[in-house]
C-alpha cells in the first residue's frame, strides 16, 4: 500500500488550488478583454454598462485584440460560408462580436453595427470641416462616432432624414447603395450599366437601383447565395455584411496615367505617388473613353484613367485622352442613331464608299425617306450624284413655296425661270375664271332666271294696258 506524507499532501493540495486560481484568473481576464475590444461588442448591453467596458479597452494591445478575436470571439463563425471574410475583417479589428464571444453570423445586422463595421474597415475618421450629422437619435449612442465619420464622407445618403434609426435592420438595397457610393461607379459608368443584361429577375434597367446592383455583381461583391432574385427589401445578415464589406475593400481603385498599353490588353498605370500598377483589360471590361462607350483596345499611352479592378483584372475603366479617329467614329455612329454601324462609319472615313453603298444603301434610303426626303433625293445622296442635287433642291423649294402661296408649282417654276408667256397664259386663264365666277353671282346673270323673266313680262303687259 502506497504511503503518503501528510505534509506533502497539504503542499500538493495548496499547489493545485493555486494553479486553479491562476487559471481562473486568466480566464476571467480573457473574458473581460474580449468583451472590451470595441463598442460594437456591447450592442445588446444597456448604455450604463458600455462606458466601463470601453474604458478597459485602452489597457489591451492591438495584437492581443486580434488574437482574441480570431481564436475566441468568432468561434460561432467557424462553419459559416463567410468564415474567410469574417476572419479577415476580424484580424483587422473591423468586426468584433458580442460580449458572450459570438459573432452571430445569421442574425440581421443593424444600421449601427453596419456603420461601425464599414467605418473600421475603411479606417475612416470624420472629415475636416464637415458639418455635423443631422440625426437626432444618436445622442450618447455607442456608434455615433462611426455614423458621424461616414456621414462626413457623404456615404450615408441612402439613410436620409433627421433620424438614423440605429437599431433598424439594414436592407440589401441600402447596403449596395452605400458600398457602391464608395467607388463612384454610378456616376462614371451608370450609362453603360443601364444597358447590360439583368443579373436578377426582380430588377430591370428602369429601377433606380439597377446600375448599382449590376456594378456590385460584376465586382463579385454580392454573395452567390442571393440566387436569381435580389429582393432589395430583405434584411442583410451579419455574415452577408461582413462578406460584402471585405470584398469591397479588396477591390482595387487605381487613378493615374497610362504609361504603357500593349496589344494584349495590358496597361501600366502610374499614380500620383509614383506607384505603378499592372492591370489587365479584357473585352468584358466596361470602358468609357472621352465620355463615350469604347472598346478596351482604344486606351492609349498618356490617357488619364480611373480603374476599378479585382485581382488586377479591370472591371471598369474611365479614360480621358487625345481625340482619335476611333473617338470620331464612335461619335458619328451615335449621332446617326443606328443608321450605320461603327464598321460602316469607319469605311466612310476611309473613303470606301462602294462597301457602304452595297451594305447599307437600301436601309439608308428608307431612313432618309422617313426623315422627309423624296425618293430621288435619297438616291442622289446615296449615289453621290452631286450634279442632280441642285435641281432636286430647286424642286423642293418650288414645292414648298407652291404650298404656302396656294398656286401650282408650275407657276412658281415659270416665275423663277422668267417664262412670261406661260405666266401670261396662266394669268388670262385665272382672270377668265374669276370673271365667270363674278358674273354667276351678279344680278345680270340672275335676271336670266326663267321665273323672274316671266314675272317681268306680265308686269309690262299690265302696265301697257292701263296706260
Amino acid at each position: 500500500m502506497l504511503k503518503t506524507n501528510p505534509l506533502k499532501v497539504v503542499v500538493v493540495a495548496a499547489l493545485v488550488i493555486l494553479l486553479l486560481l491562476t487559471v481562473s484568473m486568466d480566464i476571467t481576464a480573457e473574458d473581460v478583454t474580449v468583451r472590451t475590444i470595441s463598442a460594437d461588442d456591447v450592442q445588446t448591453v444597456d448604455t450604463d454598462d458600455i462606458r466601463p467596458i470601453r474604458a478597459e479597452e485602452s489597457e489591451v494591445s492591438a495584437t492581443n485584440k486580434q488574437d482574441q478575436v480570431s481564436t475566441k470571439l468568432l468561434d460561432d463563425a467557424r462553419y459559416s460560408w463567410a468564415r474567410d471574410d469574417i476572419e479577415e475583417l476580424a484580424s483587422q479589428g473591423a468586426v468584433i462580436g458580442y460580449p458572450d464571444g459570438t459573432f452571430r453570423p445569421n442574425q440581421a445586422i443593424s444600421r449601427a453595427e453596419f456603420a461601425a463595421m464599414l467605418c473600421r474597415a475603411l479606417d475612416l475618421e470624420k472629415a475636416d470641416d464637415a458639418p455635423d450629422m443631422p440625426y437626432t437619435d444618436l445622442a450618447d449612442h455607442w456608434a455615433a462616432e462611426y455614423v458621424d465619420a461616414l456621414y462626413s464622407h457623404e456615404l450615408l445618403s441612402v439613410m436620409d432624414g433627421e433620424t438614423f434609426d440605429p437599431d433598424a435592420e439594414v436592407t440589401r438595397s441600402e447596403i449596395v447603395s452605400t458600398l457602391m457610393g464608395i467607388i463612384d461607379v454610378q456616376e462614371r459608368f451608370g450609362t453603360l450599366l443601364d444597358n447590360v443584361d439583368a443579373s436578377f429577375i426582380d430588377l430591370t434597367s428602369g429601377d433606380s437601383l439597377f446600375a448599382e446592383v449590376e456594378a456590385a455583381e460584376r465586382l463579385g461583391i454580392i454573395p452567390i447565395h442571393f440566387g436569381v432574385a435580389f429582393e432589395p427589401n430583405r434584411p442583410v445578415t451579419r455574415a452577408e455584411a461582413a462578406s460584402m464589406v471585405n470584398r469591397l475593400i479588396n477591390v482595387d481603385v487605381v487613378q493615374g496615367m497610362i504609361t504603357n498599353a500593349d496589344q494584349y490588353g495590358n496597361i501600366t498605370v502610374v499614380g500620383e505617388n509614383a506607384s505603378e500598377s499592372q492591370i489587365s483589360v479584357s473585352t468584358d471590361t466596361l470602358t468609357v473613353r472621352n465620355g463615350l462607350a469604347a472598346r478596351p483596345n482604344t486606351l492609349r499611352q498618356g490617357d488619364m484613367v480611373y480603374v476599378v479592378a479585382r485581382d488586377n483584372n479591370a472591371k471598369f475603366v474611365h479614360s480621358f485622352g487625345e481625340i482619335t479617329q476611333e473617338d470620331l467614329i464612335t461619335r458619328v455612329t451615335g449621332a446617326l442613331k443606328g443608321v450605320l454601324t461603327q464598321e460602316e462609319v469607319a469605311a466612310l472615313v476611309r473613303g470606301d464608299y462602294d462597301t457602304v453603298r452595297e451594305s447599307v444603301g437600301p436601309k439608308l434610303k428608307d431612313r432618309l425617306m422617313d426623315e422627309g426626303l423624296s425618293e430621288s433625293e435619297a438616291e442622289a445622296l446615296i449615289s453621290q450624284n452631286w450634279d442632280q442635287i441642285p435641281s432636286l433642291l430647286q424642286e423642293r423649294a418650288i414645292s414648298t413655296i407652291s404650298k404656302q402661296l396656294g398656286v401650282p408649282s408650275e407657276v412658281v417654276m415659270d416665275t423663277v425661270q422668267q417664262n412670261w408667256d406661260s405666266l401670261r397664259s396662266y394669268a388670262e386663264q385665272k382672270l377668265t375664271e374669276f370673271a365667270l365666277a363674278a358674273l354667276m353671282e351678279s344680278e345680270i346673270v340672275s335676271s336670266n332666271d326663267p321665273d323672274q323673266a316671266a314675272g317681268g313680262s306680265a308686269d309690262t303687259k299690265s302696265g301697257t294696258a292701263n296706260g
